[in-house]
């Protein structure tokens, strides 16, 4: 499985911690984390086998962890609406 820039923020959001946080656990600089995210650089494979094997990714999560994104991002939009 290949993760995307957006998935990787996906996964720290989902599991609530701050890119420092995130970084810590995985061992790495927390610019990088951000350079991930952004699509700055490229997600390592070894760094995509710890998220993957540490957060214990698998296609079904990743489809949950997508919807829920999703409607976070409805939601928002919907907020600002509403203002």
């Amino acid at each position: 499985m290949k993760l995307t820039a957006n998935e990787v923020k996906l996964i720290r959001n989902v599991y609530g911690f701050s890119r420092k946080q995130f970084a810590y656990f995985l061992n790495v600089s927390d610019n990088y984390i951000y350079l991930v995210e952004t699509g700055r650089e490229p997600l390592s494979t070894s760094l995509e086998a710890k998220i993957l094997d540490k957060y214990i990714v698998d296609e079904f999560m990743l489809i949950a962890i997508k919807d829920v994104g999703a409607q976070v991002r409805s939601k928002q939009v919907g907020d600002k609406d509403a203002e």
